[in-house]
């Protein structure tokens, strides 16, 4: 995360959700009383960056005003199906408790 886009993003959540890229620009205005204010190209060029990586989310309005806000994390559902090594059956699975203990395996996989 480079420090424009650190600070974008600071201003996106100040902004508060819905905000077009013109309230962002004046909210970081507001934020950085000392410093330089990225150009409202950069923070276009940026604000599309966070779309592409599904950090934010633009709805457009009737009279086409483009409104960001941060996106929802997205939640996946498992599904766990286990496959007999035998006769190749496939017998699914739907124990809560399973599910979590492989989102957690994942989870530390990632990380490890």
């Amino acid at each position: 995360m480079t420090d424009l886009r650190h600070i974008l993003f600071h201003g996106i959540l100040e902004a508060g959700p819905r905000a077009t890229a013109v309230e962002i620009w004046k909210t970081l205005g507001r934020i950085m009383e000392q410093g330089h204010v990225p150009s409202q190209g950069s923070i276009q060029r940026n604000l599309n960056l966070f779309l592409e990586r599904g950090i934010l989310r633009r709805d457009v309005t009737p009279d086409r005003q483009w409104l960001y806000s941060v996106a929802p994390e997205p939640r996946a559902a498992l599904a766990i199906t286990f496959v007999e090594a035998g006769t190749g059956r496939k017998i699914a699975c739907h124990a809560p408790e399973v599910a979590t203990l492989l989102r957690r395996v994942w989870h530390c996989s990632e990380r490890c």
